[in-house]
Order: structure tokens, then sequence, then C-alpha cells
């Protein structure tokens, strides 16, 4: 009795153990798009199995050009493309809803982020973000936009 409790401990114990798996991260993004538009937003990270993440994020993004503002809240989740040792390269594919200074708007998102790995787990983000802004004015519903980034784990 006293082996196969050993045994079954054992693996209850192994089966919890997943690389990567349940981290979380804080990040902060900043980054500038095409017709004068910049961006900035914080996001929570949660890693899932084989390096993919779900992302819940809030961003602002502002036109000098027009002085068209949007404030939105969304997810997005990033499966891994390409992995080396510390370097990811993810598909990011999402949604955002919010508003801006007069009715509410809603942008499917879809991009790239390149993620550089430093010594203390922190992440370097490199990523760029195309949206359609649904229920925008004409010369605002296409967004290109390039940020730059810094992630922290929380555990």
């Amino acid at each position: 009795m006293k082996p196969i409790f050993s045994i079954l401990l054992m693996f209850w114990g192994f089966m919890a153990c997943h690389a990567q798996n349940g981290t979380k991260y804080l990040s902060t993004k900043g980054g500038v798009g095409l017709k004068e538009i910049h961006t900035g937003g914080v996001s929570l990270d949660f890693n899932g199995r084989y390096h993919n993440q779900h992302e819940i994020f809030g961003e602002w993004v502002s036109s000098s050009k027009t002085d068209y503002q949007t404030i939105m809240v969304g997810f997005a989740a990033k499966p891994a493309l390409l992995r080396s040792n510390n370097s990811t390269l993810r598909l990011r594919a999402g949604a955002g809803i919010g508003s801006d200074t007069r009715k509410a708007v809603a942008a499917p998102q879809l991009g790239l982020e390149f993620s550089q790995t430093l010594g203390n787990r922190m992440d370097i983000l490199v990523g760029n973000v195309n949206q359609a802004v649904l229920w925008a004015p004409k010369q605002e519903r296409w967004r290109l936009l390039l940020a730059l980034g810094i992630r922290i784990p929380l555990n």
C-alpha cells in the first residue's frame, strides 16, 4: 500500500509541472502608426501550452492629424509561430470594444508580435497591429501601428 501511495503521489506532483504553463505577465506598450497616430496600452498576458498566450488589453489611440481618440479594452489570442531559445514570434488576433468621444466603436485586430526574453525573465516586445475600426469616421477606419514595449512576469 505504501509503494502504491508513493507512486501515485509522484505522478500527481509531476502532472502539475508544465513548462511556461500558467505564467502571467503585465506589459506596457507604446507606439506610432500611419497618419500621425500614437498609441499606448497595458495588458495582462497568460501563457498557455506550447508557448501560446492569451492577452486582455486596454489601449488608447490618438490621431494628431484629426484629433480623433479611442479607448478600448479587448482580448487577443497569440499562438506561437516561430520559437528559438529566447525569441518568439507570435500571431496576434483579437478584438477590442470601447468608445471615441462620441459613440461606441469596435476593432478587430490582426498582427505579429516578436518577443525577446532577457536574463531576468522580462521580455522586450516589438509588434505591429492592423485594426479595422468599425463605426469610426471614414479617414480613421484603418490603422497600421508599430508598438514597442516591455513585459514583466507576475509570478
